[in-house]
């Protein structure tokens, strides 16, 4: 077919057609490719170039299979249909391919019936896949673990159920084609096992030693609850979605319950003891609280343009998108200022600390519960714990699967991080790599000297740290393929002209740029300014230290990202 006027990626697909086939499974998916900027050969397996559908419609392909080298194709793809399929299973070019391709985990394309190919060949025993139903049977037969999704995705073995399926699995292409991700995907994915293993473990240890089970600071209970914390969350996160989707939404019912008994306690408290006092000066901007908030500011609201992401399933991604992102910032603020009001209002500003602070909160206003304050505390932080859990499984979710993806694409390792587990549909790969990078990062973060005050602000700072580090590549990303490549067809894409667009990505590479600064070398910004910082004094450990983990934790980080991506070289050309 004609290649597009203007190509999105130098990645070919070859669509491997025999006489028979079902001719809607393959044009459909050949027409999306070629609207995406895709180049598209359909290869006649036969000795014609015209080929005869299942529905006797004839047309015309661009080359003979015998005159292609398929190791030159990016993706290759077998449509369905009957005789199509048993003529495609007896061509020895046709399954030779097929087999290298799935022993090299390379990406292949299957519809209807063509998965039982590869499943024939005994290459899918243990992955995941669909069929048509008629013939799932021999998926089963030969080991696979079948699934009635529409497009099943499990690595780079794509496979989907038939005709009305067409169109989701040419999605699916065109997102595994144009999917590139390398060190920005390893920075958003990094910093999920980091905020688990660093902030999350911090925070709970500290609520558990101090209202549940006593142990000492440092001590081996102390090791232990923060492991055990890191992999019951990452074992969370291997269960769902498929066996336990319900932890994530448990978890964030216990977040709401968690707050909304804390805020009506507090409401009750106010009107017993009165409230703390709040003059108007407290809030009156300085250079220095500026510079400080910046990074936890931001913080707080990254991640609401995660819907996004999903936008290829969305049915009106042009509208879902922009509700979501809209909603989901305006309750990200909402949630962000009651429980801080309220602990404003609550505990005297001199005795509130990053860690203790909410719980400290907490504990004063449950002092009207009277003799039951001591339970009813127990239940708050038993309630805190759980919705931790659930938050922390819910971002490994959702990073976890982004960097799978990314290693299904080639750059991460090749795709050995790419495979989905068949009974599970997770991760489980990268779901491990995430519980080692989070205990790792724990244990590193422990052999600091200081208070667990001082330890949750340094590790609070490494997460944001190597979450804004994303944005400064994704942002400028967006911006460029907004200008360069204006007509690709994308499910969403930001309204208004394009000067806006590249307006508002420099604003806000420079509040992430400014963020990031200030978080790797905190004081620095400062000094310039003429106000007076200690760091030591400020954060409770050295600058040394606090420099040695966050800039360690970085060059790891970037290192395990170049050498992932290297190690997916192979991939690559193949795509290429």
């Amino acid at each position: 077919m004609p290649t597009p006027d203007q190509l999105t990626t130098s990645a070919r697909v070859a669509v491997l057609i025999a006489e028979g086939l079902e001719e809607v499974e393959a044009l459909a998916v050949v027409d999306l490719l070629y609207r995406a900027g895709i180049a598209v050969d359909m290869l006649a397996v036969g000795d014609d170039l015209e080929v005869t559908s299942s529905h006797r419609v004839t047309f015309r392909c661009d080359a003979l299979l015998a005159d292609a080298h398929l190791a030159d194709y990016a993706l290759v793809f077998l449509p369905g249909g009957i005789p199509g399929t048993p003529n495609l299973r007896s061509t020895r070019a046709v399954t030779d391919e097929v087999t290298r391709r799935l022993e090299a985990d390379l990406p292949l394309a299957a519809i209807c019936a063509a998965p039982s190919i590869p499943a024939e060949l005994g290459l899918l025993r243990g992955r995941r896949a669909t069929a048509n139903p008629a013939f799932t049977g021999v998926l089963e037969d030969n080991g696979a673990e079948v699934s009635e999704s529409g497009v099943v995705v499990d690595g780079n073995l794509l496979t989907s159920r038939g005709m009305g399926t067409a169109v989701d699995l040419g999605l699916e292409i065109i997102r595994f084609l144009l999917d590139d991700a390398a060190v920005a995907s390893a920075l958003t994915w990094i910093t999920q096992p980091v905020w688990v293993g660093g902030s999350m473990a911090f925070l709970n240890a500290e609520a558990a030693r101090t209202h549940l089970v006593h142990f000492e600071e440092g001590s081996g209970p102390d090791y232990a609850f923060k492991i055990c914390f890191i992999w019951i969350s990452v074992l969370a996160a291997i269960l769902s979605l498929s066996r336990a989707k319900w932890i994530p939404t448990v978890g964030a019912f216990f977040k709401l319950g968690f707050i909304g008994l804390f805020v009506a306690t507090a409401v009750v408290h106010a009107l017993e003891n009165g409230v703390q006092p709040l003059p108007r000066s407290g809030f009156a901007p300085t250079r220095e609280g500026f510079i400080t908030l910046i990074p936890l500011l931001l913080f707080a609201f990254l991640g609401f343009e995660s819907s996004s992401s999903a936008s290829g399933e969305m049915k009106d991604a042009q509208r879902d998108v922009s509700v979501s992102v809209l909603r989901s910032s305006a309750m990200a603020g909402v949630f962000y200022t009651i429980p801080v009001l309220t602990i404003l209002l609550v505990i005297p500003p001199g005795r509130i600390d990053g860690i203790s602070g909410l719980l400290a909160a907490v504990s004063t206003v449950f002092s009207v519960y009277g003799p039951a304050a001591p339970v009813m505390m127990t239940i708050a932080v038993v309630m805190f714990t759980l919705a931790n859990i659930g938050q922390g499984a819910a971002w490994m979710i959702m990073s976890d699967r982004m960097q799978a993806m990314a290693a299904a694409d080639g750059s991460f390792f090749g795709g050995f991080f790419g495979r989905f587990q068949p009974r599970l549909g997770t991760p489980v790969r990268v779901n491990l790599l995430s519980g080692v990078v989070s205990t790792s990062f724990m244990i590193a973060a422990m052999s600091l000297t200081g208070s667990s005050a001082a330890l949750f602000n340094v590790v609070l700072g490494v997460s944001i740290t190597t979450y804004l580090f994303s944005y400064l590549i994704v942002i400028p990303a967006a911006m460029k393929l907004r200008v360069s490549e204006p007509d690709v067809v994308r499910p969403f894409r930001v309204p208004g002209p394009d000067w806006v667009f590249c307006a508002l990505c420099l604003v806000t590479t420079a509040f992430v740029a400014l963020g990031s600064w200030v978080s790797i070398f905190p004081g620095t910004l400062e000094t310039l300014l003429g106000v007076g910082y200690d760091f030591s004094q400020a954060s409770g450990v050295s600058y040394v230290s606090f420099e040695a983990l966050t800039l360690g934790t970085l060059a790891f980080i970037v290192l395990l990202a170049l050498v992932g991506y290297i190690r997916g070289r192979r991939v690559r050309e193949y795509r290429d």
